[in-house]
């Protein structure tokens, strides 16, 4: 099983080099959640300085695609397939189709976040794609069920803050708007919302196209990946979006590390790990999410 490091953090891709992970890399034209990459120069930069510490990184393209941006996607592909990634995730069929154009032959993943549940799906997408990424709502029973029903063929979430909804609307703005208060929100990594009949404070990102909500909770699978391993998944996503460096690299030596425990982990960090939906199904009230 592989692991994919998620991160826009060069010192990250530094701290594991070694251990021979593959990274994926968010570019930031037509993407949600690259917080820290705004332009694309930076992007290429980032790539650039990845390939010279050993990876072969694969570009994430993870945005609803307007009509309105279809030659402006295209132009932008063109350019990433020239960096010679090893595979692009995409979200969005207009990128598959670009990259299908213009005779891309390296790998595809449908990545769409939320909406891949079910065996029918997965088996229509592998007919035209290489593997597919789990949606993060899943328990663990349906996640192990569908790796093996399709062994190798699947990724999912790992390490994180889970996305639980997005927004194209600018949430935070619209609140401060309300209220009369400037701040200085846009693409902050430490903001929080709390919702009235809920007791968590959800981390919270405003980005120019659009709002990010994520768990209150880290995900942290540590007696779980091994389930998954022995199901064939093809790899899981350690996502250091939201996560200050430090505390992202202490996760995954306590997560990679065989004598700790799930407890263990949690009495050395003071951040709050969770299972996200491992145990439990999504259709709960905001008083049961307490």
């Amino acid at each position: 099983m592989k692991t994919f490091l998620h991160t826009e953090n060069i010192n990250i891709l530094k701290q594991f080099k070694d251990k021979e992970w593959e990274c994926i890399l968010t570019e930031p034209k037509f993407s949600y959640r690259h917080p820290h990459i705004q332009t694309e120069t930076q992007f290429i930069e980032l790539f650039n300085q990845s390939k010279l510490l050993g990876y072969l990184p694969y570009i994430q393209v993870n945005g609803y695609i307007e009509e309105t941006q279809l030659d402006d996607l295209k132009v932008w592909l063109k350019e990433c397939i020239q960096l010679e990634p090893k595979g692009f995730y995409f979200n969005d069929f207009a990128v598959y189709n670009h990259l299908k154009a213009l005779n891309y032959e390296g790998e595809l993943i449908y990545s769409p976040e939320t909406i891949l549940t079910n065996a029918m799906d997965i088996e229509v997408l592998l007919e035209l794609v290489d593997r597919v990424v789990l949606s993060k709502e899943l328990t663990l029973e349906e996640i192990t069920t569908l790796m093996n029903l399709f062994p190798n063929k699947i990724e999912a979430f790992g390490l994180g803050y889970g996305l639980m909804s997005f927004s194209k609307r600018p949430l935070v703005r619209n609140y401060l708007d309300e209220i009369k208060m400037e701040r200085d929100v846009l693409n902050q990594t430490n903001l929080v919302i709390k919702e009235y009949k809920r007791d968590q404070y959800f981390p919270i990102l405003e980005e120019n196209q659009g709002t990010s909500i994520f768990l209150d909770t880290v995900l942290f699978p540590k007696h779980e990946q091994l389930l998954m391993k022995d199901s064939s998944c093809f790899g899981l996503h350690y996502d250091d979006c939201m996560l200050k460096e430090d505390d992202f690299i202490q996760l995954v030596d306590l997560l990679t590390e065989d004598t700790v425990s799930f407890d263990d982990a949690q009495a050395q960090t003071s951040l709050r790990l969770g299972q996200a939906y491992y145990y439990r199904k999504t259709n709960m009230s905001k008083e049961e999410g307490k």
